[in-house]
């Protein structure tokens, strides 16, 4: 399956721009104002590290079969309470801490 990398036009969140990847290796990266679908599914993680490195935070993953993904380099964990514990100090204040 062929895919093309639709670019992000901020550093903060993804917002679509007309800029698609059309090379990138450890070294540079192009840009094509049309999508590109050059790269193969197999080489996204590899495109992912090389993105990360130029500061290309954001982007649309477009697969040719019209699936769309949206990708970021910052990894967004989902913390739960493992485990909560409560005390109470002498003046009657309850302290609760979340593990």
């Amino acid at each position: 399956m062929k895919i093309a990398i639709q670019l992000s036009k901020s550093k903060i969140k993804n917002e679509k721009s007309s800029r698609y990847l059309s090379y990138i290796d450890d070294r540079w990266y192009e840009t094509s104002d049309e999508p590109v679908y050059l790269f193969d599914e197999e080489s996204l993680d590899k495109i992912k590290v090389q993105m990360k490195n130029k500061y290309l935070y954001y982007c649309t993953i477009l697969y040719d079969n019209g699936l769309e993904l949206e990708w970021s380099a910052f990894n967004k964990k989902v913390y739960s309470v493992v485990d909560s514990v409560g005390s109470v100090d002498d003046n009657g204040l309850c302290f609760t801490m979340k593990i």
